[in-house]
């Protein structure tokens, strides 16, 4: 056998160094290309690389010491984000307080139990943040007034409005039952059939949506139709498979065991993988400055 090409190896996305030379050694007695990757400045070839002399190569320290520190810095970091949406919960909580005690003053204690209701609407469908709160409180306010003016109350409500037909019109539901003169407004702007057509597009999406997820899942489908789209497939036993796709789906199909912890720390580790890869990228486009072409 003759003298092998060098050859890069392509991967799509960012992976553990583990996993990059798992890849590589899969192509280790390739007849034709001697496939190697760059990972951090160091070039690591499939005929010779192993997962121990990578990591002190790349790291300069073993796997299993590499591995500590990850799950050290992994636990800091766990420990940071679950203080942080702490911190986020008891936030939202004092908004919602706040929130409450004003709405108490404006809007009349038998329409405070379908105010709870509405609230809960607007949580779940993102309607509501903290800059939005006392401007939608404050159209409600404007629209208890006896002076109140459409021109006035349409401007207000430019402030909180989604500009997606379905949930703009439930807010004008929910600010016309909460409100003395809110019909004004409802009856300027609400459009039954922009809605409705809003809707039917929102289920036509959800079906095009489901019928691709099914396709995905059920091997046994041979084609489908989706509006105009013929999406069609060979039957499973004619399909021709890539050995090196199919290894990757193996080696992915054999992690799947593996416990939720073990998932967790390596898709952390996958992160600070890219972080590391794109500084370093950074860096040596600074030094070396941009490529030409």
């Amino acid at each position: 056998m003759g003298e092998r090409i060098e050859m890069p190896y392509f991967s799509l996305g960012f992976y553990t160094l583990e996993e990059t030379v798992e890849m590589l050694q899969d192509e280790k007695d390739h007849p034709t290309f001697k496939y190697y990757c760059d990972f951090l400045g160091h070039r690591l070839y499939a005929d010779t690389v192993t997962v121990d002399d990578a990591y002190l190569e790349v790291y300069g320290i073993t796997r299993e010491e590499y591995k500590k520190q990850l799950k050290k810095s992994y636990d800091e970091y766990m420990r940071r984000t679950t203080e942080f949406f702490k911190k986020q919960r008891l936030e939202s909580e004092e908004r919602k307080r706040q929130l409450y005690d004003r709405a108490k003053e404006m809007i009349p204690k038998e329409k405070m139990e379908l105010f709870d209701k509405a609230y809960s609407i607007l949580i779940s469908k993102n309607l509501f943040n903290h800059d939005n709160h006392n401007s939608f409180l404050d159209l409600i306010a404007y629209l208890n007034q006896d002076d109140c003016t459409l021109e006035e109350a349409v401007m207000m409500f430019k402030q909180i409005r989604t500009h997606h037909e379905p949930q703009d019109s439930m807010l004008l539901k929910i600010i016309k039952a909460l409100s003395s003169h809110g019909d004004l407004l409802f009856d300027e702007l609400y459009d039954e059939n922009r809605e409705k057509q809003a809707m039917e597009a929102q289920e036509r999406f959800a079906e095009y949506y489901k019928n691709l997820t099914t396709l995905k899942r059920d091997s046994r489908i041979e084609h489908i139709v989706v509006g105009n789209h013929d999406f069609k497939f060979e039957p499973q036993e004619t399909r021709v498979v890539d050995p090196t796709m199919e290894k990757i789906v193996n080696r992915a199909m054999n992690k799947m065991n593996r416990s939720k912890d073990e998932i967790a720390l390596n898709e952390y580790e996958r992160r600070i993988t890219m972080f590391n890869i794109l500084g370093y990228d950074r860096k040596k486009e600074a030094q070396e400055g941009p490529k030409k072409g």
